[in-house]
């Protein structure tokens, strides 16, 4: 992936910088929104291509064995003492997390 502009786009910025900061503002969310429909396009023809069927069965079979595996708690740093604990159960009981 190219790291600099071409110069077409180079002048065109150039350009924009001659306008007022709203404007520049608007140009900005339009280019914004363009790069995220070009995006979105590439994804869509990523999960369109027949070949990456087996890519997508693979990940999805991992993810579901993922699932199916115990969970192991996080490890607690160093110097967790009772209070840390009692703290993190009453922020889980808060949030739903039992």
């Amino acid at each position: 992936m190219a790291t600099t502009l071409s110069e077409r786009l180079h002048a065109v910025m150039e350009s924009a910088a001659q306008l007022p900061i709203e404007r520049q503002n608007e140009l900005a969310a339009r280019i914004e929104s363009l790069l995220d429909e070009l995006d979105e396009a590439a994804w869509d023809a990523a999960f369109a291509d027949p070949r990456s069927a087996g890519f997508f069965a693979e990940i999805a079979a991992e993810a579901e064995t993922a699932e199916a595996e115990p969970r192991r708690s996080f490890p607690k740093p160093k110097g967790w003492t009772e209070a840390d604990e009692a703290r993190e159960r009453e922020l889980d009981r808060q949030v739903g997390i039992e």
